[in-house]
């Protein structure tokens, strides 16, 4: 895809080339060249970003580390921070452009009809991920996911160490965007890792088993810091019941309210990946300045 450098501000410029060598979809490299003929601000002031924040426990850890850390979240505004919105999915993207290099960031896309418990509703499976698109929520799901994923090349590009969670059993990671980033992340030798951890580990009331993905290995470190009183804590309540139904069909129920409850993240969570941050920075560096270096050698 041919581009103007030129005419750009230097920050977005240096985006835009790092997105062009990791081939990143061309409607992302024509939104952020649109957006900067109206004005938006693109200058590198943000350590640290959490999407779909909820309690923003993530974003908490980096503010008292001292970090310039933003929690998006929906519930904060309506409008400037709903990513299904064309001016929160916008904001979203110049906050995504403004990281510096070797920042961090993490995604927690909404997954109630991600789950694999809600697949008779949404009518998802791993042949069908986008699964009836007919439904107002299913469609609604898929377009959360996609705008994600466009922010996960601004965040390779940025140099960012990101992490994309969900439920485990999530169907998610089968939505086609998804799967077009992990295949171009293979082709750079950059594999998308995907971990499994207990939020229970982390001082979590329930054991909530979820997936992180990520383009760095450092995220299996996240064990080693661990909340002691986590590892150890009573699950005070049964969020999900398994049980063989009379005519012999396996069933699994749940309770919605302490479901959605059990979103949110403990403070264990975001301390953990703050330390894993810290621990690996040097390390996230390397590997943006050998993108920089590579976009520039190969002439775009």
């Amino acid at each position: 895809m041919a581009v103007d450098f030129d005419g750009l501000p230097v920050e977005l410029a240096e985006v835009v080339r790092a997105l062009v060598y990791l081939h990143a979809p061309s409607i992302l490299v024509v939104l952020l060249c649109r957006m900067s003929l109206v004005g938006f601000d693109f200058k590198s002031c943000l350590d640290a970003l959490e999407i779909c924040a909820g309690e923003h426990q993530v974003t908490r850890a980096d503010w008292e580390r001292g970090r310039r850390a933003v929690p998006f979240e929906i519930d904060f505004d309506e409008e400037v921070m709903d990513l299904l919105g064309d001016t929160g999915f916008l904001v979203c993207i110049a906050l995504s452009v403004q990281l510096i290099l070797g920042g961090k960031a993490l995604a927690a896309p909404e997954c109630s009809s991600w789950g694999w418990m809600n697949r008779h509703v949404s009518g998802r499976m791993i042949w069908w991920p986008l699964g009836r698109r007919n439904q107002h929520k299913v469609e609604k799901a898929n377009v959360m996911v996609s705008r994600v994923v466009l922010l996960l090349w601004i965040w390779t590009a940025r140099g960012v160490l990101w992490f994309l969670e969900q439920p485990v059993n999530s169907y998610l990671e089968y939505h086609p965007r998804f799967q077009e980033f992990c295949k171009a992340m293979v082709r750079l030798r950059r594999p998308v890792y995907r971990k499994c951890v207990m939020l229970g580990s982390f001082g979590g009331k329930t054991r909530k088993a979820i997936w992180l993905y990520c383009l760095d290995k450092c995220v299996f470190e996240l064990d080693r810091y661990k909340t002691p009183s986590g590892t150890s804590a009573i699950i005070k309540s049964q969020l999900v019941v398994n049980f063989v139904d009379k005519a012999g069909k396996r069933r699994v129920t749940g309770v919605a309210a302490k479901l959605k409850a059990s979103q949110a993240y403990p403070r264990g969570f975001g301390q953990a990946f703050a330390e894993v941050y810290d621990a690996n920075k040097k390390a996230i560096l390397k590997k943006v300045v050998y993108i920089y270096i590579s976009s520039n050698l190969t002439g775009w």
